[in-house]
């Protein structure tokens, strides 16, 4: 099942960053986050992403052309190497920690199941213990979303700007926990069953194609 998330709403401004494109050869899980963000941001590969994106979409749904409108499109089946880290450390956590209990089950089993390298002793505890701060702040930024939806007005701005704060820090967590988890379990272990266990199940569409800078900041925690 494909989870679709959005870009983080806080935005540094940096400068683009310039790589040449890795090779087809190497695996996901060693390229580096100048490279990712050099093919994400390459025109050229944008629109060969969105017309094979459209063209899946035509032949799975039967729908009509130009029924839906895409600025980009990532498929982790397809391209895993595309995925930030960070995205993918995302997508473990919101559908291993943050779900319902029965979910969680069928999701952690899943990645169990998809795994090549055995999982380390204990590993769901020790992630829910290190990302605990953010299942919390999640829980909190669902309540709020809810609350703003059933508002108006003043009360609804203030909701909203409390939304953000939550988001903010949400990117924050994330950005810590991937390295508390790095620091746990080993960076080439856990980085190579970001890519290889969970990008496959992962899917993002983009209503507008995220900037350099944008994703600069994804990576360094919204700083």
């Amino acid at each position: 099942m494909k989870i679709a998330v959005s870009t983080f709403a806080l935005l540094l401004l940096t400068p683009p960053l310039h790589a040449q494109a890795p090779t087809a050869t190497r695996p996901p899980w060693e390229w580096t986050d100048a490279e990712r963000i050099a093919e994400r941001t390459n025109p050229d590969r944008i629109r060969e992403r969105v017309a094979e994106a459209e063209a899946n979409i035509l032949a799975t749904q039967g729908a009509k052309p130009g029924t839906y409108i895409l600025a980009d499109s990532l498929d982790g089946n397809t391209h895993p190497e595309l995925f930030l880290t960070v995205e993918l450390f995302q997508f473990l956590v919101r559908g291993a920690l943050t779900t319902p209990a029965d979910f969680k089950r069928v999701r952690r089993r899943g990645f169990e199941q998809r795994s090549r390298q055995p999982l380390p002793p204990n590993f769901w505890q020790r992630l829910e213990s290190m990302m605990a701060t953010y299942v919390a702040a999640d829980a909190r930024a669902k309540a709020i979303i809810e609350r703003a939806a059933a508002a108006s007005g003043e009360e609804r701005e203030r909701l909203d700007q409390q939304s953000h704060r939550e988001q903010a820090g949400q990117c924050r967590e994330l950005h810590d926990g991937l390295e508390r988890a790095r620091a746990e379990f080993g960076r080439a272990f856990f980085d190579r069953f970001l890519y290889e266990t969970v990008a496959p199940g992962a899917g993002i569409t983009f209503a507008g194609v995220p900037t350099a800078a944008q994703l600069t900041s994804m990576i360094e925690g919204c700083k």
